[in-house]
């Protein structure tokens, strides 16, 4: 799924991950609707779940910087990922059932949720 956007020195097109094999109807597995905006929470999920485990996970030299993921990185994500899908972040927090639904789907349980803070609600 391209998004264009034009810059004065050019145009960038991103190519947002769209997956057609957890669609509802294309799998035993699927549950992630047809609407772009379900596919930008369930990316945002995936990238968030992953720098998380990352950054808890790290063991650096106590003279490097270990890598944060906190709120305030989970939030430029969430917002990031609705830039490069079109949408809002209050478009794509509709989806968390279904998000859930899939994570479910795929073998994921209930202690590998993101924490409560990272799970936006948008007004």
């Amino acid at each position: 799924m391209p998004s264009e956007i034009f810059h004065k020195k050019g145009e960038v097109t991103f190519r947002a991950p769209y997956f057609d094999e957890l669609l509802i109807d294309a799998s035993p597995e699927g549950r992630l609707t047809r609407d772009p905006v379900c596919h930008a929470l369930f990316y945002y999920n995936l990238l968030a779940a992953k720098n998380l485990k990352e950054a808890k996970d790290c063991l650096v030299d106590e003279k490097e910087l270990s890598p944060v993921f906190g709120v305030k990185e989970a939030r430029k994500l969430l917002e990031s990922i609705a830039f490069m899908y079109g949408t809002t972040p209050g478009a794509m927090v509709r989806y968390w059932d279904v998000v859930d639904k899939q994570r479910r789907a795929m073998g994921a349980s209930s202690n590998a949720d993101l924490p409560h803070a990272m799970r936006f609600k948008w007004n």
